[in-house]
C-alpha cells in the first residue's frame, strides 16, 4: 500500500488531536476488559462451585463479556499500534496483517449489541409475558446464542475476501482504500479502489 493513499484518510486537524484519539480509548478500553474479566470470572467462580447454578441471564453475560474483550483489546487499546505505519498516523507501528486483525475484530462490536439485544429480550420475556428463566433456557436461549456468534463471525469474515479492513481515522475497520473509491455510499463512481470494494 502506497503512503499517498493514506492522505485523505487523517480525520483530526493536528498531532495532538491525534495523539488524544490514539490514547484516550486505551484508557476506557482497560476499563471495560476489567470489568468484562470480573464479569467472566464472577460466573466462572459460580460455575466451578455449582454446574446447574448457572442461569442464562449469566449465560448471555459470558457471551456479551467475551465479545467486548476482543473488541475492546484488539480495536481499542491496542488502536494505532495495528494502523500501518505508512499512514503517518501518531504511533502507528502496524503493517497490512495488523491491521486485517484489527479490522476483523472491530466487527465484533455487532456481538455485543446482539447480546444486549439477547439481554433486553430476555427481560421483556421475563417480565412482560412472564416467562420463567427455564421457559427462556429451553425455548430461545441456544437459538439467541448460535444466532449471536454466527451472525457476527459471518459479518467478520465477509470483509477478509474483498481485503476490505483498511485504516480510518487510526484504525482498521471495514473501510474500502482509498476512502472515496467505488460505488459505495461514499464512493466518487470513478475512482478504482485498491481494496475493500465488493
Amino acid at each position: 500500500m502506497s503512503s499517498d493513499l493514506y492522505a485523505s484518510n487523517s480525520c483530526m486537524e493536528n498531532v495532538s488531536q491525534e495523539i488524544v484519539r490514539a490514547i484516550l480509548p486505551k484508557l476506557s478500553s482497560f476499563l471495560s476488559i476489567m470489568g468484562s474479566s470480573f464479569i467472566l470470572w464472577m460466573v466462572w467462580k459460580k460455575w466451578k462451585n455449582d454446574k446447574m447454578s448457572i442461569d442464562p441471564y449469566q449465560r448471555i453475560m459470558i457471551g456479551y463479556s467475551v465479545f467486548d474483550i476482543l473488541f475492546s483489546f484488539f480495536y481499542w487499546f491496542l488502536g494505532t499500534w495495528m494502523t500501518p505505519s505508512e499512514t503517518g498516523w501518531w504511533g502507528a507501528v502496524g503493517n497490512e496483517q495488523t491491521c486485517t486483525a484489527q479490522g476483523f475484530f472491530s466487527v465484533f462490536v455487532y456481538g455485543t449489541a446482539m447480546y444486549q439485544f439477547s439481554l433486553s429480550l430476555q427481560m421483556l420475556l421475563l417480565i412482560v409475558f412472564m416467562w420463567t428463566p427455564a421457559q427462556f433456557e429451553m425455548r430461545i436461549e441456544k437459538k439467541l446464542h448460535r444466532f449471536n456468534v454466527i451472525s457476527t463471525l459471518v459479518a467478520a469474515f465477509i470483509p477478509l475476501f474483498f481485503k476490505g479492513y483498511n485504516p480510518k481515522c487510526g484504525t482498521c475497520r471495514p473501510v474500502p482504500m482509498p476512502s472515496w473509491c467505488g460505488d459505495w455510499m461514499q464512493g466518487d463512481g470513478a475512482t478504482e479502489c485498491e481494496s475493500g470494494d465488493a
